[in-house]
């Protein structure tokens, strides 16, 4: 039986180089392998002239290829969707728990002296905060941090860099959302504003980014080759579905609808642009 399967990157070993040129194949060059034939031990590649060859197996070694971006982007979905049901899960056990009364055969000792834990307090046991829900916590914050530090200032946005002046003296501060972020004005008016006024914004500076996509967000599609396409406003998504309604906004490529479009967001990959009107729903732990 072959070790290969239909679809593997192969190439001729050192042992084989000869047989590679014999046949017009190139040395070192990966090749698909189109079919398998295990009762003869054999697959069948295709050179560069479009003459088809089969040959044993032994004469090959596996290419290791690296997954795609895409491929990547559905690995890292599907252990997002896995640990969202595992968390699920322990928030059921955790609801159940509260609805009983929690018992113990083990004797606590306070200073030495057996206690009564008999009318103990419950125990409140909180999840972890989501990103998205760290996320929101993050924006809160930093508007409250304009409202309280935006005296004397003058704020000026350009694209995705922000630019804080103090009006009193030359200082000012600037913000500029690293392209692998996602860009939110609230978060950046604060580093600005705490860099002109030379305040600590670390936590700022290291706000969490959102994975889950919400109203409000703006969001990037792919194409089937990876690169951009267009870009909408997020007004509605149906993550069972992956299916999400977009308005028209910041379209790209000559057959970029108009008006609002619907799209499966999954198909081809996407990314978070901006989340500055996202509707976030508030942690209820907090």
């Amino acid at each position: 039986m072959t070790k290969f399967k239909v679809g593997d990157k192969v190439i001729f070993n050192k042992e084989n180089t000869h047989v590679a040129k014999q046949f017009d194949y190139k040395i070192n060059k990966p090749y698909e392998v189109q079919e398998v034939f295990p009762f003869h031990h054999t697959v069948q590649i295709i050179n560069e002239k479009g003459s088809s060859h089969s040959f044993d197996g032994e004469r090959f070694e596996l290419v290791e290829t690296k997954p795609t971006k895409n491929q990547r982007i559905t690995a890292l979905e599907d252990t997002v969707a896995k640990q969202s049901e595992e968390i699920n899960e322990l928030k059921l056990i955790v609801h159940e728990l509260r609805g009983k009364k929690l018992t113990t055969t083990a004797t606590v000792f306070i200073d030495g002296v057996p206690a009564d834990i008999s009318n103990a307090p419950e125990i409140q046991m909180k999840a972890k905060p989501t990103p998205n829900q760290q996320r929101a916590a993050i924006i809160e914050k930093a508007k409250e941090f304009i409202d309280k530090h935006d005296k004397d200032t003058h704020i000026n946005i350009h694209d995705n860099a922000i630019i804080a002046y103090k009006l009193d003296t030359a200082d000012f501060g600037i913000s500029k959302c690293n392209p692998s972020d996602v860009f939110n004005e609230h978060i950046g008016k604060a580093i600005a504003l705490g860099r002109a006024l030379g305040l600590d914004v670390s936590e700022f500076e290291q706000a969490v980014q959102p994975i889950e996509i919400v109203k409000g967000m703006e969001i990037m599609l792919f194409n089937s080759d990876g690169k951009d396409h267009k870009s909408g406003v997020v007004e509605t998504y149906n993550s069972t579905a992956d299916e999400a309604t977009f308005s028209a906004e910041k379209t790209y490529g000559p057959y970029a609808e108009k008006t609002g479009f619907s799209r499966c967001i999954r198909e081809h990959g996407y990314k978070i642009l901006n989340d500055t009107n996202a509707k976030y729903e508030v942690s209820s732990n907090e």
